[in-house]
């Protein structure tokens, strides 16, 4: 598929027309051989009468066809509702990416997010039902965040039928966060990106986060296997994989390692490498004790209780 990118932009007085040029944008890219389009505004679902004309439109216009639509830039759950939901599945919509940050009111609270929890569930829930992809994003090493909130969110999402994204805080300039700091130096500007993971505080080290960021991973990689219908546990699924796949099969093998040896290894080319230093496997297996279950992305659900008495060899 091709693929293009919207931002869309509503005006108070010509919302309508703002609408239709939107639209006549996409029927021409339609008709150049475009079949995906990303709606990048992570406001797109902010004015309810925007984003239900928008729907209704789009439903009125392309129904039958092929088309896709997308937010991957992420979308605010508080301003979702079944009708909003309902209405983008008609339109084309298969996917949600849901700015989540934290699933600990207080987190939210510190860094201006007035958005509820228990709200973020209730939409999970009701675009699950109504067949959504989702991804739900965190962003962990928030300043004044603890271990012990960014272990909760993970389990949390652990347990819902959504992917978990995994964002780590880095300063951005001109930001209110970034006020609390001292003035950015020219080496804070460039570890200014996440995948830096450069800030640390006490109890949070690198290491931490890089552990959460690989742990969201492997719990994905659980998460996105199609299991048929029945209930799973955690043996079933490492002794024999529903997935033959090479990569499927890889990551059985590398997790059911973790779990064996309590060590990391990375794979290179065909051959297995050397544990990966920077992870902490105590630190997994302290989230992995707690999880209980997982819910996959197809509703199913993975017992891991049975693990619990398993020790890490060497800790």
């Amino acid at each position: 598929c091709a693929f293009c990118s919207v931002q869309l932009t509503f005006g108070n007085k010509y919302r309508r027309r703002a609408v239709e040029d939107v639209l006549e944008e996409i029927e021409l890219r339609y008709n150049q051989g475009y079949r995906v389009f990303d709606f990048e505004d992570d406001n797109l679902t902010f004015a309810k009468n925007d984003i239900t004309l928008l729907c209704r439109l789009l439903i009125e216009r392309f129904r039958g066809s092929d088309m896709q639509f997308l937010a991957l830039n992420g979308i605010s759950y508080a301003s979702l509702d079944e009708e909003i939901l309902e209405l983008m599945k008609k339109a084309g919509f298969t996917k949600l990416n849901l700015a989540l940050v934290s699933c600990n009111q207080r987190t939210l609270a510190a860094v201006g997010r007035t958005q509820k929890v228990v709200q973020f569930m209730e939409i999970v829930q009701l675009a699950a039902a109504k067949g959504f992809a989702m991804v739900a994003y965190l962003i962990l090493g928030l300043p004044g965040d603890s271990l012990e909130n960014m272990i909760a969110s993970i389990l949390t999402l652990a347990r819902l039928p959504v992917l978990i994204g995994v964002s780590i805080f880095y300063l951005t300039p001109g930001t209110a966060i970034a006020a609390r700091f001292p003035p950015m130096t020219e080496k804070d500007i460039f570890l200014s990106r996440s995948t830096a993971m450069a800030r640390e505080y006490p109890g949070i080290s690198r290491r931490d986060l890089y552990t959460f960021f690989i742990t969201a991973r492997i719990i994905n990689f659980l998460k996105e296997m199609a299991l048929p219908d029945g209930n799973y546990s955690i043996s079933d699924l490492l002794e024999s994989p529903p997935a033959k796949d090479r990569r499927a099969l890889l990551g059985v093998e590398l997790l059911r390692r973790l779990l064996g040896e309590g060590k990391l290894y990375a794979v290179t080319g065909k051959s297995m490498q050397e544990e990966v230093g920077e992870f902490d496997a105590g630190l997994f297996m302290q989230i992995w004790r707690q999880i209980g279950y997982l819910t996959t992305l197809n509703g199913k659900k993975i017992d891991i209780r049975e693990n619990e008495s398993k020790e890490i060899k060497g800790k």
